[in-house]
Formats: structure tokens, C-alpha cells, sequence
């Protein structure tokens, strides 16, 4: 019996209705439901039922014994691929991430291009969206990874890697003249109606820090990306207010300076889905990961 029908039946049992996992997985109800049959005659029993009028499919008995005996045949599979890797030393396959907009130099610096030099057989899904879809995606077993500048909701079935906070910092053209030229940081008063440049995640939580200061802040552009707000910071005379990490390059000709301010900054996290069979390529990625986290 091919590999495949015992993980696309997990697929079906998790999202209990055969046109979404089609879905998922990127091929034809028809398909999928053809594979159920056959497992069905395979083992002369009724694996799924669909209730009359309804689209949720649901597990017969012999469904829901077959689901945990098949989960472990996928694993077995997956650790026999991994071993023998250790003798080929190669390992394919495609790995899905995320990352929070601004984050994605950093981790492709850090983490993604160092282990493709190790692996480069290996194909990369690689996106930019919010933190908020990172968190659905993962959990809905549409990505492997994510890479979020915030602290993520706690669920059982998220693993988590703390990778330290991403602070906020002034950034402004060398020629801009500012208040704070002398000093080690910059004061939230020292920021009061000057005309900023942010990015919609940013905004949120410099606007409660300044309100909880009585303090206005002036936010001339709010852009949707840290990239953009950059840009914007290197043409016009412009505070760009964005937070990063300490060792994230400096764009040309701009200084930068960390406000200091009880609550701004961001978690940064890496997350995955525990309950999802990583294949072998994502396994991988993530024990390199986590070595380079301790």
C-alpha cells in the first residue's frame, strides 16, 4: 500500500471532511476519496462515515484504531528515511516558514541560508505575514515553521523557542537634526509631537506606551512594512520608529538610537505544530535550529 494514502488519511481524520483535506493536500476530492476505498477493501472494513446532509465525516471504529496504527507507520517511515540519510547525507524535500514583515533578512541570515549550504537539496516555502496568521497557519498544518516579532498564544500543540526581544528604536537620516544627538537613549518625552514614521505593528503598541505618558505622538506615516518605513525615513525628514534587533544592519547614511520605555519591545519566537509529522527535510531544519539555540 503506497506510503501516501496512510498520511493522507490523517490529513482526512484531522480536518473530518474530504473536500477540505483535498484541499490541503493539493489534489482531487475524487483522488482522495478513491485512496479511502481502497484502503477500505485493503482491510474489509468501513473506515469513515458521512452522516446524511452533512459534510463532516467522521471515524467508524475501526477508523479511529486504523488512524493511530497508521500515524505510526508514517512515523516509522519518516525515522527509517532519517536514517538512512545518515549514510546518503542527503535529504530533499520542501520546508514551509513565516516570518513577521522585517524579520525576514534576519532569519534567512541566521538560520535559513547557513542550513541550506548544509542541505542543498532542499526546496524553501518562504513568506512574510502577521503574527496572527503565522499562529492559524501553524496551527492549521499549512506551514512547518514561523518566525513571529511577538509573544505567541499559548496552545498545546505549539512548541515554542525563545529567541530573545527585538527593541525600539529612532531611526533618522545623519543630517536630521534631533534632541537627543548627546545622549546614550532616547526618552519617550524626547519623542512628543515630533513627526514619526512607523509600521502598523509597531503603531499599536507605541501608541499605549505614549498615551499611558500623556504624551502625543504624531505618526505622519504609518507604513505596512519596516522596509517601507525605512525608505521613507532615508528620503524625508521623518523619526522612523521600528523595532529590531540589536545587531540588524543600519540602513546607509541613517543613525539609530533604542528608546528606552518599559514595554516596548517584542518577543521574538519560533514556533511549530507539535501534533504535525514533520518530513524528514523539516525535522532536520529543526534540530539544526534548536542546536543553534542553546
Amino acid at each position: 500500500m503506497d506510503f501516501d494514502f496512510y498520511r493522507n488519511f490523517c490529513v482526512i481524520a484531522e480536518a473530518e471532511n474530504i473536500t477540505k483535506a483535498a484541499q490541503k493536500l493539493n489534489i482531487a476530492q475524487t483522488a482522495l476519496s478513491s485512496q479511502v476505498k481502497k484502503l477500505e477493501q485493503n482491510y474489509g472494513v468501513q473506515l469513515l462515515k458521512t452522516q446524511q446532509g452533512k459534510k463532516k465525516c467522521e471515524l467508524t471504529p475501526a477508523g479511529v484504531s486504523f488512524l493511530k496504527r497508521a500515524k505510526a507507520i508514517c512515523k516509522l517511515e519518516d525515522d527509517l528515511v532519517l536514517d538512512m540519510q545518515e549514510f546518503s547525507s542527503n535529504i530533499a524535500g520542501t520546508i514551509s516558514i513565516a516570518a513577521s514583515h522585517g524579520r525576514s533578512r534576519y532569519c534567512l541570515e541566521k538560520y535559513i541560508v547557513p542550513f541550506i549550504k548544509l542541505h542543498p537539496d532542499i526546496s524553501y516555502k518562504y513568506i512574510e505575514i502577521t503574527v496572527d496568521a503565522q499562529v492559524d497557519a501553524i496551527r492549521n498544518g499549512n506551514l512547518d515553521f514561523a518566525f513571529a516579532n511577538a509573544a505567541i498564544p499559548t496552545y498545546p500543540e505549539l512548541g515554542q523557542i525563545a529567541q530573545g526581544r527585538e527593541y525600539f528604536y529612532v531611526f533618522y537620516h545623519q543630517n536630521t537634526p534631533v534632541p537627543w544627538q548627546e545622549d546614550e537613549y532616547v526618552l519617550p518625552q524626547q519623542l512628543h509631537n515630533l513627526p514619526i514614521c512607523t509600521n502598523e505593528l509597531q503603531f499599536h503598541t507605541l501608541r499605549k506606551v505614549f498615551s499611558e505618558q500623556e504624551l502625543k505622538i504624531n505618526i505622519k506615516y504609518l507604513a505596512n512594512t519596516v522596509n517601507i518605513c525605512m525608505n521613507i525615513c532615508q528620503e524625508l525628514p521623518v523619526i522612523g520608529v521600528v523595532a529590531c534587533m540589536e545587531d540588524d544592519p543600519v540602513p546607509k547614511n541613517m543613525l539609530r538610537k533604542q528608546i528606552k520605555a518599559d514595554n516596548l519591545y517584542f518577543e521574538q519566537t519560533f514556533f511549530w505544530n507539535k501534533n504535525r509529522q514533520l518530513s524528514p527535510a523539516a525535522f532536520a531544519f529543526l534540530n539544526y535550529f534548536q542546536q543553534g539555540s542553546r
